[in-house]
């Protein structure tokens, strides 16, 4: 079977990536993106090798979105990088979960996109007196604070009269501020 005209890995992807935004994670099936570009699901196979290889797709390219929104500021302060991390996530919560989903963690592609987002933050986190596995915990509890705050977002658990931004930047500061008096702590 010969691939069809104006179908490649590209449009495959970027069809998965709308259903996964529009209808969750979970949606993007073989069948379904087939259905939604108008053809049989064997033509994907022309381009993809299966679902496997699509849900990879998926998370390096909800990997390097993400980075790309972290990346883009000037003044590249912790405040403004959660903020983008937000926005991110809660505009495309189909590419943000597949960041989360990687069907091989250890594949080099998929190390080598997370990976960028964990060298951004330990650079924000830079100066701050950290050293050694300290840096690596930090990034941790950061990851954990943000993706905690999308979570409850998502589900509507911020149900009060707060400004979302305020409360993250709150938030953001005081674990700030507690890395920094953790490091003036260490001998």
């Amino acid at each position: 079977m010969s691939p069809r005209a104006g179908l490649d890995k590209g449009r495959i992807l970027q069809e998965a990536a709308i259903m996964a935004d529009q209808g969750g994670y979970d949606t993007v099936t073989l069948a379904a993106v087939a259905k939604s570009l108008s053809v049989q699901p064997p033509s994907l196979y022309n381009h993809i090798s299966g679902l496997p290889e699509l849900r990879k797709m998926l998370a390096i390219k909800g990997l390097e979105e993400l980075y790309h929104c972290m990346a883009n500021h000037t003044d590249n302060s912790v405040n403004e990088i959660a903020q983008s991390y937000l926005a991110f996530a809660l505009n495309h919560p189909g590419l943000y979960e597949a960041s989360l989903k990687a069907p091989d963690p250890f594949n080099e592609e998929v190390q080598e996109a997370g990976n960028k987002i964990l060298n951004l933050i330990i650079k924000l986190l830079n100066g701050r007196g950290l050293e050694g596995d300290n840096v690596y915990h930090a990034v941790r509890g950061f990851r954990s604070l943000l993706h905690g705050f999308v979570m409850l977002e998502m589900v509507k658990g911020f149900n009060m009269n707060l400004k979302l931004p305020e409360s993250l930047d709150f938030a953001v500061t005081a674990y700030i501020a507690g890395l920094e008096a953790k490091a003036d702590e260490e001998p």
